[in-house]
């Protein structure tokens, strides 16, 4: 098994360190056990998956699952930090604005005099 298409440091090396176990013919559910990394669902998942066979559709399955909550949770953030963004736009369009009307005013000073 390779560990080099994991893209997290973190959970390659906790894949890495339970790799000599499979070759042993140990579970996999008892591999991930105490990973501290890999979420009980995803262990539960996979343990249905043992047992029925269908451990492909399981992987697929918690893959589809933590999608969805990554793109929940990206959607969430995104809503908090919308207005924030909004009214730090707002703020830099009136300082342009008030410092374009300085500039004008000044002028008219200048003119007037």
């Amino acid at each position: 098994m390779s560990t080099n298409v994991i893209a997290s440091p973190v959970v390659r090396d906790e894949w890495a360190e339970r790799i000599d176990g499979l070759s042993d013919g140990t579970s996999l559910r008892r591999l991930l056990e105490g990973a501290r990394e890999i979420p009980s669902l995803a262990i539960e998942l996979i343990t249905v998956g043992e047992q029925t066979g269908q451990l492909a559709e399981m992987f697929e399955k918690i893959a589809e699952i933590y999608d969805a909550d990554v793109t929940a949770k990206l959607k969430r953030l995104l809503t908090l930090v919308e207005p924030a963004l909004i009214l730090g736009l707002g703020a830099i369009v009136g300082g342009i604005i008030a410092s374009i009307l300085t500039a004008l005013l000044a002028l008219n000073d200048v003119v007037g005099a």
